[in-house]
């Protein structure tokens, strides 16, 4: 298979299975993953190693958390919450 349809089938299942990951997961603006998909796949970047991956993957699992810690905060404590984040 060429490279240039390699890429092309890459990018296109990357955003088909982002949004309907995000679709059945039932989240609100369900179009925002695949915006995020397209971002991270349409770069002509070599393949991640995967001791890199790994690290991105962490990477991407601790700001999520922290910002669903960080929600109920901002909610309940909006001036408390601020001058952490800040």
């Amino acid at each position: 298979m060429p490279l240039a349809i390699r890429r092309i089938l890459r990018l296109s299942l990357t955003v088909g299975l982002s949004l309907a990951i995000r679709y059945a997961m039932g989240g609100e603006m369900p179009f925002m993953a695949p915006l995020f998909a397209l971002l991270l796949v349409a770069t002509l970047s070599p393949p991640m190693k995967p001791k890199a991956l790994i690290g991105f993957v962490l990477l991407v699992l601790l700001t999520t958390s922290i910002g669903l810690m960080l929600v109920p905060l901002l909610m309940h404590y909006p001036a408390t919450a601020l001058v952490l984040v800040a």
